[in-house]
């Protein structure tokens, strides 16, 4: 699908239409993640009453030479888990 995008020549409606197809399996992917994160915390709220979170030094996890870790579903988790 990237192919058929990057072939189509840019400003037209056939492009518009070739990126609207190729944006529909990922935003598919991201709500299913979304529902599935938002599921098990729920699940994990409604479980155990006293939440104990640790705090995490996030800024030593990005500085990491292998890399930043999935911070914004370690985010979306804690958020989620402070909302219940």
């Amino acid at each position: 699908m990237s192919r058929r995008l990057s072939r189509t020549p840019r400003g037209l409606a056939r492009r518009a239409k070739a990126r609207a197809k190729r944006a529909r399996p990922h935003a598919r992917i991201a709500n299913i993640r979304q529902d599935a994160l938002h599921r098990f915390t729920t699940d994990l709220a409604r479980r155990f009453c006293p939440r104990v979170i640790e705090d995490l030094n996030l800024r030593g996890r990005m500085a990491n030479r292998h890399g930043p870790a999935p911070l914004p579903t370690w985010a979306l988790f804690l958020r989620n888990l402070s909302l219940q």
